[in-house]
């Protein structure tokens, strides 16, 4: 469907370029406008083909002035979506390390509490052997 879609899309910009290519030069001026209109309801890409298409027709100085400013346009815009994205991966690295090291901090302190305990068990039951021992012995 898609490609069904983009197909078509191209042919009405072909049909349109030639059009325009081919028409008188008063009635030039309304179907550029017409083009130019339809140019900006496209998606950038479809957009960037169009005007490409337009270009090799035209070969106009201002066709490659727009061209240069929607690529540096969208250059910006994906080196911004980069950044933004390392960004946020750098933020869940530093939090997910964050969240391990408090895991291991709390395990760590478990575990000294549960053998603090267990020596502290260990010698109270010593010593109240050593004390059943000293009244047995008495």
């Amino acid at each position: 469907m898609l490609f069904f879609v983009t197909a078509l899309l191209a042919n009405q910009i072909d049909a349109q370029i030639e059009a325009i290519k081919n028409a008188p030069v008063d009635k030039r001026f309304e179907l550029m406008n017409a083009f130019k209109r339809k140019i900006i309801r496209m998606k950038e890409a479809e957009r960037i083909q169009a005007i490409e298409k337009l270009k090799s027709v035209t070969k106009s100085k201002r066709t490659d002035k727009v061209l240069r400013e929607i690529k540096a346009k969208q250059n910006a815009q994906n080196a911004k979506r980069s950044d933004a994205l390392t960004h946020y991966k750098t933020g869940k690295q530093i939090e997910r390390s964050n969240i391990e090291n408090h895991i291991e901090e709390q395990t760590e302190e478990q575990i000294q509490e549960q053998i603090q305990e267990q020596i502290e068990e260990g010698v109270e039951n010593e010593v109240e052997n050593a004390t059943e021992d000293e009244h047995e012995d008495d």
